[in-house]
């Protein structure tokens, strides 16, 4: 097996664990936006999210910050906007897959 096909398979093997971890977030992330519907608090909180982003970032290398930086954001808009399809259509994930 070459150095490449080394690297490939551990690359495929992290990205096993994003998606595990990717669903598993944004399965509690639905929770969450019922939680906020039940509460009558508002999906957006931009306040948290820069924090978030300001705490995580300190545990990040430099090398890696401004990569992790727009990565979570871009999380951050994947994970709103489920969580306002689910209030729009009081639809979870779960139930999706049901259908």
């Amino acid at each position: 097996m070459t150095d490449l096909e080394e690297l490939r398979k551990q690359i495929d093997s992290i990205d096993a664990d994003m998606i595990r971890l990717f669903e598993k977030r944004m399965e509690t992330s639905e929770a969450v936006a019922l939680f906020k519907k039940q509460h009558g608090i508002s999906v957006d909180d931009p306040g948290r999210e820069d924090e978030i982003i300001r705490r995580n970032s300190g545990k990040i290398s430099r090398k890696w910050r401004g990569y992790y930086r727009r990565f979570q954001k871009y999380l951050f808009k994947l994970s709103k906007a489920h969580q306002k399809k689910v209030l729009a259509d009081n639809t979870t994930a779960e139930e999706e897959k049901q259908a």
